[in-house]
């Protein structure tokens, strides 16, 4: 595996909620994350909440919008409140998506991201995969600042009053 993309915010939240929202409720990717069209659990895994192992059938739009594309998706890691990784099967890449969170205060949360695929071959590391960093790499930063502002306008429910609303 080697990385490929990387980055890291500050988001004006406690990590709890910044973990229950981006974690157990992955299913809302699809307000925050550009080109994400839907997610939804496959049969079999729609119980709340992730766990390792859990799966998904991720929509997304394919580069120039062109098409949307229904992959499955894994959790392949997972600690609450820190750590989850999610793989899809996507071409000869097979990208995971690393969500890592630590508190630093009360209410602030490092957020740290990035994406490590898969060394598959000389035609995917020189053709293949500098396609998909193209895509991935505008799309994930105008998504991750966009989700950082609703966290810091306080337009993301906390995991208190996602869990009382229910």
């Amino acid at each position: 595996m080697r990385k490929i993309y990387g980055h890291q915010l500050i988001i004006n939240q406690p990590v709890e909620d910044v973990f229950f929202y981006l974690g157990h409720t992955f299913e809302n990717a699809s307000v925050w994350m550009d080109g994400c069209r839907r997610v939804v659990a496959q049969p079999g895994y729609e119980a709340y909440g992730l766990w390792l192992g859990k799966r998904y059938f991720r929509t997304m739009a394919m580069p120039f919008r062109l098409f949307n594309l229904k992959k499955p998706e894994k959790c392949v890691s997972f600690e609450n409140n820190k750590r989850f990784v999610m793989t899809t099967e996507i071409l000869n890449v097979q990208p995971h998506w690393n969500y890592e969170m630590r508190s630093i205060g009360d209410n602030k949360t490092e957020f740290n991201y990035s994406v490590t695929v898969g060394n598959n071959g000389l035609f995917s590391r020189l053709f293949i995969q500098p396609l998909f960093l193209w895509t991935i790499k505008g799309r994930l930063e105008k998504s991750h600042h966009y989700m950082k502002t609703l966290f810091d306008d306080g337009l993301v429910l906390s995991k208190s009053e996602s869990t009382a609303v229910v």
